[in-house]
């Protein structure tokens, strides 16, 4: 069993309009500012880091969010966000204030299957994949997103200190799929439910895009920053 720290900041601005939902352009913004600092970008000198990334960003309907987990949390919870400045895309936003709210999630193998159903779209693939992916059978397209789905847990549990003994069994259950706009280009995403044997948070980052599965038997508070 592991034991997971989560942290959900919710920025506010001094402005009164941020603008449309950014993720991408935020992320940009937050690792422009703490350049160095690989959490917060997934980069280091020799380029690209290939992790389960700690911190993760999100614009919902309320505004900008920032997800850490494990040391991404203890690294969000130290920064110092009121009176930050940042510029995202053509805008200079102004931090007013970050509201903390903590969670913590005990990881564990379960002896049956545990559904979860995605709070957003899931985008296991990006273009160049996806163009694959759509000249393969209906049958052949569904063993690509059990293995994807596989794949997306595996390195989530690796990064959470998590070694998995013998073999891992997922499977997605497609709903529907749509295009999601995402950086400025139409993608194709899934939704639907994930079936797996573990009792846990899933928040994959699979190629480009992230999801959520609902958390459960976690504990959390609030407080400001």
């Amino acid at each position: 069993m592991r034991t997971v720290d989560i942290v959900n900041v919710r920025l506010s601005w001094v402005e009164n309009d941020p603008g449309p939902p950014a993720p991408h352009l935020l992320r940009g913004a937050i690792g422009d500012r703490f350049r160095g600092d690989a959490l917060f970008h997934q980069h280091d000198q020799s380029g690209f880091i290939y992790r389960y990334p700690f911190i993760q960003y999100r614009w919902d309907k309320r505004g900008a969010v920032l997800l850490g987990l494990g040391t991404g949390a203890q690294t969000l919870v130290r920064s110092p966000w009121p009176g930050m400045e940042l510029r995202i895309g053509e805008r200079v936003l102004h931090v007013r204030d970050a509201v903390c709210e903590f969670h913590r999630h005990s990881i564990i193998l379960t002896d049956r299957l545990v559904r979860y159903r995605f709070a957003a779209p899931w985008l296991p693939l990006n273009q160049e994949l996806y163009e694959r992916y759509r000249k393969l059978s209906p049958d052949a397209q569904a063993r690509e997103r059990d293995r994807l789905a596989v794949a997306g847990l595996l390195l989530a549990m690796r990064g959470f200190g998590v070694e998995i003994q013998g073999r891992v069994f997922a499977a997605f259950e497609m709903r529907s799929s749509r295009l999601c706009p995402y950086k400025g280009l139409q993608q194709y995403c899934s939704a639907r439910d994930l079936m797996a044997i573990f009792n846990f948070f899933i928040i994959i980052d699979l190629q480009k895009g992230t999801v959520d599965a609902r958390i459960v038997r976690s504990r959390y508070h609030r407080k400001h920053l």
